[in-house]
């Protein structure tokens, strides 16, 4: 959390901060998309982890970079952005991974991005007394 979310009372004069949070913001990416595929793998092949493909964990992590980095980059236009960003994430882990992106997988997780950016949006009214995030759309 920037200026932990009170920039009029606290401040970051060097901007040194902003990069050290979106560093880890993306590092965090990447560990829950890896551990998210490694864990619907094993749960799969019944924790076998010779049966792991290590290339798709590897691939998740990169998905989960360039979707939490659009996620930074984005972050005011709550269900536009969910949209956006989940059919990247899905695009990209399908392109890398060199399997096929159906139109019922972009509908799929371009859908649940929606939702769950209009869901950010109506929580984050519920954290402001009901005023809900003004950059938010």
């Amino acid at each position: 959390m920037y200026c932990n979310n009170n920039p009029v009372k606290f401040s970051d004069p060097n901007g040194e901060f902003a990069v050290l949070a979106l560093v880890g913001a993306l590092a965090v990416g990447a560990i829950v998309c890896a551990a998210v595929d490694l864990g619907s793998q094993l749960i799969s092949n019944k924790s076998d982890l010779s049966s792991v493909n290590w290339r798709s964990v590897g691939v998740s992590a990169v998905s989960g970079v360039v979707t939490t980095g659009m996620a930074a980059v984005t972050a005011g236009a709550s269900m536009t952005a969910g949209t956006l960003i989940s059919g990247t994430g899905y695009g990209t882990y399908n392109l890398v991974n060199g399997s096929e992106a159906t139109p019922e997988g972009y509908a799929i997780a371009m859908g649940t991005g929606a939702l769950l950016g209009g869901a950010r949006h109506e929580l984050g009214k519920v954290g402001s007394g009901g005023k809900g995030n003004s950059s938010d759309a």
